[in-house]
């Protein structure tokens, strides 16, 4: 069913939250998990952006919100009005290539569709 709500969990930054953030930057744990990370580069680059993430996400997790989101608003971002008039016109040269059957529409078709 379109437009059902989803929830999702975000990061939402709060200045009310700073001090309790900056605590968990300092504390021994992030610290730590930092050490992990950094003994890490020499061997596993992939492993080390993981840990380092991982460190920052769990020292952000005071601030996650979780936030109701319609399942339209979820859709891809990068299909955007540009894509949708590109895929309109290369079913528009396609038609008139199908109905022609002229090598001339064939041609402009297949440009398009590249």
């Amino acid at each position: 069913m379109p437009g059902t709500p989803v929830y999702i969990n975000k990061l939402q930054w709060s200045d009310d939250l700073l001090n309790t953030f900056r605590d968990r930057l300092q504390s021994d744990e992030f610290s730590g998990q930092l050490q992990v990370a950094h003994d890490l580069l020499s061997t596993d680059i992939n492993a080390a952006v993981d840990t380092f993430f991982s460190c920052l996400r769990n020292a952000a997790s005071c601030m996650e919100r979780r936030i109701r989101v319609d399942k339209t608003q979820l859709k891809n971002n990068w299909f955007d009005k540009e894509c949708k008039d590109v895929r309109s016109g290369v079913r528009k040269a396609l038609r008139k290539f199908r109905s022609t059957r002229l090598a001339d529409d064939r041609t402009i078709y297949v440009r398009m569709r590249k």
